[in-house]
């Protein structure tokens, strides 16, 4: 949805999809551009039966933090209220806001709110953020396998998509394991989709352990469709974060057919099994490298065609769909 990063809010627009079977969608996002000219620009596309408009607001950018907080919240209030005119004109006024922003004064006026898994639900009560919740599942939409963009050889090819920000997601971690692997077998590819503040710094890592395009590779964002022939083309994902609200990555995987290494860090201990793969202590580097060296060898074992049902009847856009009709009806009838 964001010109500059096709991968922001990709959830969102994925649980609009599913609600858009069943409802008039109307997606709106509002994002900061420093390097735009106009004060508000405004863009509209269709895609996936949801009508989506952009605001972008310029923002303002200035040595003292409190003085851009100030005005930036300023200027996203004014592009939002212009960007609803500018939806209200062309649609008319709309029946329930699903905001996806978390505020303490929207939580606690909300008539209901939903969450993508138990896990981020307790965390959230536990804040003392307190009303009725729905669990909404994140939602997969699987993409047709086209070409590859992964070198064609024999190599087994490990695969992580992440934001590159480490103390989240522990991509060191996970490049220390497959560069002392990879000492002992030559057969493995680490490739990296993602991009973030710290992707400098795995990059020198992975030079320092001198395995940079030999052995671990940097592909940079990608777009979601872009995402799922990455998926496609490996043999297994691996997903090290310290902890995660749902990762819907894995589920993509999933619905590719490769199994998963991912970490007991919230959002996936309510999803992963043996037959889909192995979850490990999150910032435990001996469960990592047990757990590569183990789907190295095994990864053929898993049933890439129980795997795929698995994410299809668990998370797709038709249950996650009815479950926003049902919220939405009870939320219109009060």
């Amino acid at each position: 949805m964001n010109r500059h990063d096709p991968q922001l809010g990709v959830f969102i627009r994925k649980h609009a999809s599913a609600a858009a079977l069943y409802c008039d969608v109307t997606l709106l996002s509002v994002f900061g551009d420093a390097d735009q000219k106009n004060k508000i620009e405004i863009e509209e596309k269709n895609e996936n039966n949801i009508w989506s408009v952009v605001a972008y607001f310029k923002r303002f950018n200035s040595p003292i933090g409190a003085v851009n907080s100030f005005i930036n919240l300023f200027r996203y209030l004014h592009a939002t209220r212009k960007a609803l005119k500018y939806i209200h004109k062309k649609k008319g006024r709309h029946d329930i806001s699903h905001a996806y922003i978390l505020l303490r004064p929207v939580f606690s006026k909300a008539a209901t709110v939903t969450s993508v898994s138990t896990f981020l639900k307790n965390k959230m009560e536990s804040a003392g953020l307190k009303n009725n919740f729905t669990i909404t599942q994140n939602v997969v939409e699987p993409v047709e396998k086209k070409s590859s963009p992964l070198p064609a050889n024999n190599k087994i090819k490990i695969l992580t998509v992440a934001d590159l920000v480490d103390k989240i997601k522990n991509v060191t971690a996970t490049i220390e394991a497959v560069a002392e692997i990879s000492k002992h077998n030559a057969e493995i590819e680490f490739h990296i989709v993602g991009h973030g503040k710290d992707a400098n710094f795995l990059k020198d890592l992975s030079r320092k352990l001198h395995v940079l395009d030999t052995v671990v590779f940097f592909h940079g964002v990608k777009t979601n469709e872009e995402v799922f022939q990455f998926l496609h083309a490996c043999d297994f994902l691996v997903m090290n974060s310290r902890h995660e609200t749902f990762s819907l990555i894995c589920i993509e995987a999933m619905s590719c057919g490769k199994p998963v290494i991912a970490t007991d860090s919230g959002g996936p201990s309510e999803f992963m099994n043996p037959e889909n793969g192995i979850l490990i202590a999150p910032g435990n580097a001996e469960h990592l490298t047990s757990a590569l060296k183990k789907m190295i060898t095994e990864f053929k074992t898993y049933d890439s065609e129980l795997l795929k049902k698995f994410a299809g009847e668990n998370f797709s856009a038709s249950e996650t769909g009815k479950k926003f009709l049902e919220i939405y009806r009870k939320v219109l009838a009060c």
